[in-house]
């Protein structure tokens, strides 16, 4: 408070000493009136004094002046401990923004892929993932004797399976297809192609998630395809390290194709806005409950 009635009584001083100035030169300026001198005549410095406390009264009483009322006074634990979870909370923004760019570019990369021609499907995959969402041609048989249901899969709210059959293929060698999913009413209605034939597919590779229960390959209980574990059941040898999902939803034909799965979220800028929402909220709340009254 002593501050600020110091700065309005220096800003009278100063008032004061124009006007000294301005009657020393009014004799010189003739027919003109020079405001302010005639407080010359008052020639009290306490009644200056005065007038500053007074005006600095009123503006404090009518008009709050309250940020020159208080000052920032912020405990040394609680300004480290607040430093450190700022950096936390802005370090998980910036996480989640690179998040967003890769799984933007992943998302790109998929639908690039899909667009692609089919071509037909080699021999060998050394690299899977360089594959994975793309179409496919291929030709053999279907070894219906091996058929896997994966569970728990729903279409048009209704449960049901993927039902995952060994393919031969005529130019030698297995590869697991997804025909497409299919229901327990559907089950005895299934079509099954008998002979060669002509297969389009997406391929895909499996994502089992850390909540993804454990397949039983004994009970033929399925929740996941493990290409290893079904060949093995199916006692076929060196299958494609990948399944080929069949392509085309035929109408009336079950089980229902064209069931490719992109289960791949991107929710990472909301993510990005909430961490740096809160370290900004946390330095509201650190500021104001620092912001305390000055003491006289």
């Amino acid at each position: 408070m002593f501050g600020q009635k110091v700065f309005l009584h220096n800003g009278c001083l100063l008032f004061h000493a124009i006007t000294v100035c301005a009657s020393l030169i009014s004799p010189l300026v003739r027919g003109r009136v020079v405001i302010g001198a005639p407080l010359l005549q008052i020639g009290n410095y306490q009644i200056l004094e005065m007038m500053a406390n007074q005006i600095y009264d009123f503006f404090a009483k009518n008009f709050m002046i309250r940020s020159m009322q208080k000052k920032f006074q912020p405990a040394l634990w609680a300004t480290f401990f607040t430093l450190l979870l700022f950096t936390v909370l802005v370090g998980l923004g910036t996480w989640q923004l690179k998040r967003l760019e890769w799984k933007t570019t992943l998302l790109a990369q998929i639908s690039n892929q899909m667009q692609k021609p089919p071509v037909p499907l080699p021999e060998t995959i050394t690299n899977p993932a360089a594959w994975e969402y793309r179409r496919v041609t291929l030709a053999g048989h279907f070894l219906y004797n091996h058929e896997f249901l994966i569970k728990p899969r729903v279409l048009n709210g209704v449960n049901g399976y993927h039902m995952l059959v060994p393919f031969q293929r005529a130019s030698g060698g297995v590869v697991i297809v997804n025909r497409g999913w299919i229901s327990d009413e559907w089950m005895s209605r299934a079509v099954r192609p008998q002979g060669t034939v002509q297969v389009e597919g997406i391929v895909q590779l499996a994502h089992p998630t850390y909540f993804t229960p454990p397949n039983n390959p004994q009970k033929n209980d399925w929740y996941w395809a493990d290409i290893k574990a079904m060949a093995d059941a199916a006692k076929v040898k060196d299958p494609l390290p990948v399944i080929v999902n069949i392509a085309k939803k035929e109408p009336g034909i079950y089980p229902v194709g064209g069931r490719v799965e992109v289960n791949i979220t991107n929710n990472h800028a909301q993510y990005a806005l909430f961490w740096f929402t809160m370290a900004l909220i946390l330095q509201i709340i650190f500021f104001i409950r620092y912001w305390k009254p000055r003491t006289a």
